[in-house]
């Protein structure tokens, strides 16, 4: 395929509602989206390092793509296997980049064979993607609802969880998020005070997630552990390898090459982990990437991937409605949605 160029543009988008946990609080996202030229395709992704939890800057990730851009020369033909080396070759400090790079190239060779890029990926890849919600307003019955904890005090989670659910006129799930906020005698006691709810999972609860105190955890309550910060931090392989953990919280985006992230999903499945695909409050394109993600994977959940209550997509940016509890990607070729549209 003849090359003929990468281009970088410039987003800065807010909120139209902000996310707040216990480290900080996120009223806008910064990034840029590449365009990758071949042929006569275009292919799309988005670099949008998350401030507080990816591993490198924004800055980082346009330092590695100028240096890429110097070696790959237009009017050149390559084939799509020396661009994918290459990609991970100048943005192995970048995962961010690396993801985005992938995506762009994937959107292109899929584009060309007229189906989505999670079915050029993977044959068997699903056809349609579940979220879950963060809106407790339009819960269903039997819906999944991510509860955000460790903002205020120990008290004010556990009132906040107890009206939501006295609220709701419906059986959901829970999944809590604490982001590293509790002491083992705090989660003890968070645990017994909400223990007739119906909870998925606990998403790192503890400010020193050792060994020996979720092994405390566990043999208070025998809840479900999950990870996400941990994930990008390179901090779950010892955690992991003693059973104690029960769910991944994945920002796809966030962790490197397609090539990574399917040996890193083999790899949970060999310890019996599961798999959520999480949202790092993206555009429609990055938001897209991760829901072509969890298709190839074929992880048959609900995920947090609805980025509607973040932001004011229109009808055309992304191929779902508000309320919508699932994607259907039957229809797409390519990634599904572009910028400037």
């Amino acid at each position: 395929m003849k090359y003929f160029g990468i281009e970088e543009n410039y987003f800065k988008i807010k909120l139209e509602k902000p996310l707040k946990n216990s480290k900080r609080q996120y009223m806008e996202r910064k990034g840029f989206f590449i365009t990758l030229s071949l042929d006569n395709y275009k292919g799309f992704g988005e670099v949008a390092p998350l401030p507080g939890f990816s591993k490198e800057s924004l800055d980082e990730s346009l330092w590695a793509i100028e240096q890429l851009k110097k070696v790959l020369k237009n009017d050149v033909n390559y084939e799509p296997r020396e661009l994918f080396d290459l990609f991970e070759l100048f943005a192995s400090d970048t995962p961010c980049l690396n993801f985005a790079l992938d995506i762009a190239l994937y959107d292109i060779l899929s584009q060309i064979k007229k189906v989505s890029i999670s079915k050029y990926i993977n044959k068997n890849s699903l056809n349609k993607i579940n979220f879950s919600s963060m809106n407790v307003n339009s819960v269903k019955e039997g819906d999944i609802i991510k509860v955000k904890l460790g903002v205020n005090n120990l008290e004010s989670d556990i009132k906040h969880l107890k009206k939501i659910q006295s609220d709701l006129h419906v059986n959901a799930c829970y999944r809590l998020d604490a982001n590293n906020s509790y002491s083992v005698k705090d989660t003890i006691f968070l645990l017994n005070e909400i223990k007739k709810f119906n909870i998925e999972f606990i998403e790192e609860p503890l400010s020193n997630m050792s060994i020996d105190n979720l092994k405390k955890i566990k043999k208070y309550s025998g809840i479900n552990i999950a990870l996400d910060e941990s994930i990008i931090a390179n901090k779950y392989e010892k955690l992991i390898a003693n059973g104690l953990i029960d769910y991944v919280v994945f920002k796809a985006s966030l962790f490197g090459s397609i090539k990574q992230i399917k040996h890193f999903s083999e790899y949970l499945k060999k310890h019996n982990v599961k798999l959520i695909l999480s949202s790092a409050l993206h555009s429609p394109i990055g938001n897209m990437s991760n829901i072509h993600v969890a298709s190839f994977l074929e992880l048959d959940n609900k995920h947090g991937l609805n980025n509607y209550m973040f932001y004011n997509y229109s009808n055309t940016d992304v191929p779902y409605q508000n309320d919508s509890s699932f994607v259907d990607l039957q229809l797409i070729s390519g990634l599904g949605t572009f910028y400037g549209n």
